[in-house]
C-alpha cells in the first residue's frame, strides 16, 4: 500500500481523535520537567512538552523503536475514583518512511497474559495478518473496559498530489487546487520542532474490574508482517 494511504488513514483518525471530548483527571506534579521520550516514561504534569497539547493532561511515551526491551509503564487507578472515562496520550518515536507503524495489538487480562509473557512476536505471529494490523490501524481495540485509539503520525507533511487524491481527483489529474491557510494548517498541523513521532489514546471506563491489564503495541510494517521490529507494553493496575 503506498505512502499516500497510510497518510490518508492518518488523516481520517486525526479528525476523529480531535472531534472526540476526552476527560481528563488530576495527577501529581514531578521535580522532573521533562521526559526522556527515546524511553518508556511519564510527561511529568506542567512539562514543556512539545508533542502535545493543552488538554493532554496525561501523558506517556512509549519510546523508540529501537528493538530494545525495557521495563514497561505502569498506570494505576484506583476503581473508586473512577467516576468517568481516564485517558492518557500515548506518544512514541517513528519513522513513516520506512514503512512501519505504530498499532495496538492486544488488551489482555492477567489469565490471557500468561501465554504472552517474554513471546510476544511467537503469540502474535499468526493474530498479526494485514487484515487485524489494517483494523487495527483505522480502530484501535477494546477489551476489559479499556480502549485503545490507533495511532496517528505527526510531522509528515502531505503533497499537492496527495490532496489531489484526498479530494477525488484522479491520479494524474490536471486540476490545481488552491489550498486556504485553514486548510494548509489542516493538513500541516501540528507543527513541532523535533523528530517524527506517532500519537495514541489509552482510554479506561469506569466499567473496568479491578485487576491487572497488559496492552501490547507493536512497531512494524502492516503489510510486511508478521514479524515486527518490536513490542511494548503497558501495564493498567485497577485497585479499590
Amino acid at each position: 500500500m503506498s505512502s499516500f494511504v497510510r497518510r490518508s488513514f492518518a488523516l481520517i483518525f486525526f479528525a476523529a481523535f480531535i472531534g472526540a471530548h476526552l476527560v481528563f483527571g488530576d495527577e501529581h506534579a514531578s521535580a522532573n520537567a521533562h521526559a526522556d521520550v527515546t524511553k518508556p516514561s511519564r510527561c511529568p504534569k506542567g512539562a514543556d512538552c512539545a508533542i502535545i497539547n493543552e488538554l493532554d493532561k496525561r501523558h506517556i511515551h512509549l519510546g523508540t523503536f529501537d528493538g530494545l526491551d525495557r521495563k514497561p509503564l505502569v498506570i494505576t487507578v484506583h476503581k473508586s475514583n473512577l467516576k468517568e472515562r481516564r485517558v492518557y496520550a500515548v506518544t512514541a518515536l517513528s519513522e513513516q518512511s520506512t514503512g512501519n507503524e505504530w498499532m495496538s495489538i492486544g488488551i489482555l487480562n492477567e489469565e490471557e497474559h500468561k501465554e504472552v509473557k517474554g513471546h510476544h512476536q511467537n503469540y502474535y505471529r499468526k493474530i498479526l495478518t494485514e487484515k487485524f494490523m489494517c483494523d487495527t490501524m483505522r480502530f484501535g481495540q477494546y477489551a476489559h473496559g479499556i480502549e485503545t485509539l490507533s495511532f496517528i503520525s505527526y510531522n509528515v507533511k502531505l503533497t499537492p498530489e496527495d490532496l489531489k487524491r484526498l479530494k477525488g481527483y484522479p491520479e494524474g489529474s490536471q486540476y490545481e487546487i488552491e489550498l486556504s491557510e485553514d486548510t494548509q494548517s489542516m493538513f500541516n498541523m501540528p507543527e513541532t520542532d523535533g523528530p517524527e513521532y506517532s500519537k495514541g489514546s489509552i482510554m479506561i471506563n469506569p466499567e473496568v474490574a479491578e485487576g491487572k491489564y497488559y496492552l501490547d503495541f507493536a512497531y512494524g510494517n502492516p503489510f510486511g508482517g508478521p514479524k515486527m521490529v518490536c513490542f511494548k507494553e503497558v501495564i493498567v493496575k485497577v485497585l479499590p
